[in-house]
């Protein structure tokens, strides 16, 4: 897993992940897997965006991950080597599930940071295109990507056991946080054709093969918001 978050070269991230994953379907290594423990936490550093107002696709990204995983998050800012603040992701839990949520972020996050370039350079090359109408654009693709993602992927809900244990330790260790401010996507034209490349690459995103549970059911329409 450190291999596969630390490394920048994308064929040694892959081959990284491919271990990572064979290895958790030898040891049956799941969220659900994991025997609840002591809170724990994981902070991820250098994530998608240092925007005051976190983007929509982001939060999405971000609530997917804690779904699967069975933990929560919340934002906080840090000091870079060049004294710029930027922004950090917490995910906190029970046992080991804050590491499997950091290490999830991680991998999903590139894959989108991949494609979304990708799209960028291809369907975004337009000369006449204004910058205003990329950006949109973008944000429609990157949160309509993460919908595809959450097609591939369980939700892991926690006892209500196990929320009063977090809402305690929330409480010990961040006294001044405040609700994050999220900005929505503002729309985009032809955001159908947008949306349903941005669903199809997210749902052929790789990840662990045990959250894996690809089915006829899920369709655009259900992962849509308009």
């Amino acid at each position: 897993m450190v291999l596969a978050e630390k490394t920048g070269n994308p064929y040694e991230a892959s081959v990284a992940l491919r271990q990572a994953q064979a290895l958790m379907m030898k040891y049956d290594v799941t969220p659900a897997s994991v025997v609840p423990g002591e809170i724990t936490s994981e902070t991820c550093r250098n994530i998608p965006s240092n925007a005051l107002s976190v983007p929509g696709w982001l939060n999405a990204l971000v609530t997917v991950v804690c779904m699967t995983a069975g933990c929560r998050s919340y934002y906080g800012w840090y000091q870079n080597s060049d004294h710029k603040k930027r922004r950090s992701v917490t995910f906190y839990g029970l046992g080991e599930r804050p590491a499997v949520a950091g290490y999830l972020f991680g991998v999903v996050s590139r894959q989108l940071k991949r494609d979304a370039e990708h799209y960028l350079h291809t369907a975004c090359a337009h000369p006449l295109l204004k910058l205003s109408t990329i950006r949109r654009r973008m944000d429609e693709y990157r949160l309509y990507w993460v919908a595809g993602v959450w097609t591939v992927l369980e939700s892991f809900e926690p006892e209500t056991s196990e929320k009063v244990l977090l809402d305690r330790w929330l409480t010990q260790q961040q006294r001044n946080l405040t609700p994050a401010k999220v900005r929505q996507p503002e729309g985009c034209r032809n955001a159908k054709k947008v949306r349903q490349a941005a669903w199809t690459a997210g749902r052929q995103a790789e990840i662990y093969p045990a959250m894996d549970y690809r089915s006829e059911e899920h369709s655009l329409q259900e992962v849509s918001n308009g």
